[in-house]
C-alpha cells in the first residue's frame, strides 16, 4: 500500500539483490547501484555478466556506478542519488545496503585485531588476550582453502564458532580444547528467478593468496534435458595447478541448483581435487538430476585444462 514507484538500492551484494528481487516482485521499479556489479566480490567476472544479463530479463536495472551523495533536491518525494560518474538517479525512496563493518571495539586495544577490523582468533575461538575468546560477526577465522584467517559473517560460522568459544571458556581441569573446523564461506540466495551459491575463492583471490589457481566454467542442466522441467546452470570450478586441488567454486541456477555448493564445500573439506568432485557418486532421476551432473561436468573441464585424460 502506498508503495514507492522506484527504489534505488545502493549495495549489488546478497541483502541488495534480494531486497531488489523482493521489491520487484511487488510492482516497484527498481534500480541497484554496484560498482562491481551483481554479486562483484564473490563471482567471476563472467559470472557476474550472467547474472546481470538474468537481472536485466527480470527488470532490475544495475548501474555499475557508485552512490557519492544524497538529496532531496525539493518538497517532492523524489530523491536524487549521484553516482561517482556525475549521474544523477531519480528515486522515490532509497535503501542502503553496502555491506556491514565489524564491531570489534570492547577490547580495547588489548586484544589483536586483524586488517578487516575484526578479533583475531586462532581454531579455539581464543584472541590474544589469555583466557579471552571471542565468536560471531566480529572475528576472523582460519578458513579453506589454505588455513588463512578471514571473515566470514555467516550464520553457521557464528552458530559453530560460538559452542566452541563457549565450551572452550569454560572448560576445567585437563580437559582437551575444541577446535572450529576451517569453514570454507558458503553463501547462497535467490536473486530474480534464480539461485547463486559460492564457496572458497574466486581465481583472483586464490592468486593473491598464493596459489597457482585457474578455474573452469560451464553450462549444463538441472535435470534431464529431455525433462520438462530442466531449465540451464552455470558452474564455475576454481583450482590449484599442479595438483588440482579445489579451491572454491560458483553456481547460478534454476531451483535446486545452489544447494549443489555443499556437495563442493564438503570435498574441499577433506583437501579434495576437482577428480576427487568427478568421482562423487551423484545421484540421477530425470526430474531432478541429469545423468551427468553440472559439478561433474564442470570436474571433467578442469580436468582437462589441467591435461588429464
Amino acid at each position: 500500500r502506498n508503495a514507492p514507484g522506484h527504489v534505488a538500492i545502493v549495495g549489488g551484494g546478497f541483502l541488495g539483490l534480494e531486497l531488489a528481487t523482493l521489491l520487484k516482485n511487488r510492482g516497484q521499479r527498481v534500480t541497484v547501484l554496484a560498482p562491481g556489479g551483481p554479486l562483484g566480490g564473490h563471482l567471476e567476472a563472467s559470472m557476474v555478466d550472467r547474472l546481470d544479463e538474468i537481472l536485466a530479463r527480470f527488470g532490475i536495472s544495475v548501474r555499475r556506478e557508485r552512490a557519492v551523495s544524497v538529496k532531496r533536491p525539493g518538497l517532492g518525494p523524489r530523491i536524487m542519488v549521484k553516482t561517482d560518474r556525475l549521474e544523477l538517479v531519480g528515486a522515490h525512496m532509497v535503501i542502503f545496503a553496502a555491506g556491514i563493518d565489524p564491531v570489534a571495539g570492547l577490547g580495547g586495544t588489548s586484544i589483536r585485531r586483524t586488517a578487516a577490523g575484526t578479533y583475531a582468533v586462532d581454531a579455539s575461538m581464543r584472541t590474544s588476550a589469555r583466557n579471552v575468546f571471542a565468536c560471531g560477526d566480529c572475528v576472523s577465522v582460519p578458513s579453506l582453502p589454505d588455513g588463512r584467517s578471514r571473515w566470514l559473517p555467516l550464520s553457521p560460522v557464528a552458530f559453530r564458532g560460538a559452542r566452541i568459544a563457549g565450551y572452550n571458556a569454560a572448560r576445567r581441569g585437563r580437559a582437551p580444547t575444541r577446535s572450529l573446523p576451517p569453514p570454507a564461506g558458503s553463501y547462497t540466495a535467490r536473486v530474480a528467478d534464480v539461485e547463486v551459491a559460492c564457496v572458497g575463492l574466486t581465481v583472483d583471490a586464490a592468486r593473491q593468496a598464493g596459489f597457482a589457481a585457474d578455474h573452469a566454467e560451464i553450462r549444463s542442466v538441472t535435470a534431464s534435458s529431455l525433462h520438462e522441467h530442466s531449465r540451464p546452470v552455470f558452474v564455475d570450478l576454481v583450482f590449484d595447478r599442479p595438483a588440482g586441488r579445489l579451491l572454491g567454486a560458483q553456481i547460478i541456477g534454476a531451483q535446486g541448483a545452489a544447494l549443489r555448493i555443499d556437495v563442493v564445500a564438503a570435498v574441499m573439506a577433506q583437501g579434495g581435487t576437482v577428480t576427487d568432485l568427478y568421482e562423487v557418486d551423484f545421484a540421477y532421476a530425470p526430474p531432478v538430476a541429469p545423468s551427468f551432473d553440472p559439478l561433474m561436468v564442470a570436474a571433467r573441464e578442469a580436468q582437462k585444462q589441467l591435461g588429464r585424460r
